[in-house]
């Protein structure tokens, strides 16, 4: 008995996934509150809607997507010596971190706990989604040695880099214009507080996002080349959305057109050889 591995708690997995989730049950508990705690400091149904769309993915991204990041990075290493006490203190972490948190959101809001259920089932699919994304790159990685298919950074990978950092720093300069709008009179800063912390909020993560995407897309790594290529694809059919939707000639509609242009230059060139080679997103040639 004594080759087997019987630990039952990964650590770092049951904190990781415990805090998270306790997040998740607490701001799903208090979500369907939130409008009308905002109604009653007399907002707008109009702006409601959009602090609430703007809180969702601030949610998502501070919560899901950082989630999905922090798992990825931990289940890197020795992933199949832990996998049973990864797999165990993933369900743990989850089960009981969301069910803490609906009990915490339910002593400062008036609506029903969030328990288990099918929604903690979706939460559990993406984080053993992580841990799988995180080890079938490894057993890329090993299939397909960077060393030997690596060439010199194509100049395609500097210009896109470069765009991606234009935008970070577009959105930090936009993010200063929005907080300081907010100081504008001590009436605008009291009532529509938490309309500007919102926006404020969300231009900064974004802005970070975007910077911390350019880092890698530059480094050549593959979960960089996959968000650029994901971007740039929901890019293409914003665009056209917003061409037929709101079709309008002018300076917007000129705009839409450059835009929609260059993300497809950048789908093209993201899927040329050499730039593939690059990243190594490449079938290997065996699995040996």
């Amino acid at each position: 008995m004594a080759k087997y591995n019987f630990k039952t708690i990964h650590v770092k997995i049951l904190l990781t996934t415990l805090i998270f989730c306790v997040f998740s049950g607490f701001y799903e508990t208090v979500a369907p509150t939130l409008p009308l705690f905002l109604y009653d400091l007399g907002y707008t149904h109009a702006q409601i809607g959009f602090i609430t769309s703007i809180l969702s993915i601030i949610v998502f991204i501070l919560d899901s997507a950082l989630l999905f990041v922090i798992l990825y990075l931990i289940c890197r290493r020795n992933f199949m010596k832990d996998i049973a006490s990864i797999i165990i203190s993933i369900i743990i972490g989850t089960i009981v971190g969301y069910w803490v948190g609906g009990l915490l959101g339910l002593s400062v809001s008036s609506s029903f706990p969030r328990s288990p259920s099918l929604f903690t089932v979706s939460i559990l699919l993406s984080e053993f989604g992580a841990c799988a994304a995180a080890y079938l790159n490894i057993k890329w990685e090993q299939l397909t040695p960077r060393s030997d298919i690596t060439p010199g950074r194509p100049f395609g990978v500097v210009l896109i880099s470069a765009l991606y950092i234009v935008l970070s720093l577009s959105l930090t300069v936009l993010t200063l214009v929005v907080f300081g709008l907010s100081s504008i009179g001590f009436e605008v800063l009291f009532k529509k507080i938490l309309l500007f912390a919102w926006i404020t909020a969300l231009l900064s993560i974004l802005s970070i996002a975007y910077l911390f995407i350019a880092y890698g897309f530059y480094r050549g790594r593959r979960w960089a080349w996959f968000t650029v290529f994901a971007f740039t694809l929901m890019g293409i059919f914003l665009t056209v959305n917003q061409l037929i939707l709101m079709f309008n000639f002018g300076i917007l509609f000129i705009l839409r057109i450059v835009v929609l242009l260059l993300d497809i230059f950048i789908l093209i060139h993201l899927m040329q050889p050499h730039i593939r080679i690059y990243f190594g997103i490449i079938n290997p040639t065996s699995e040996s």
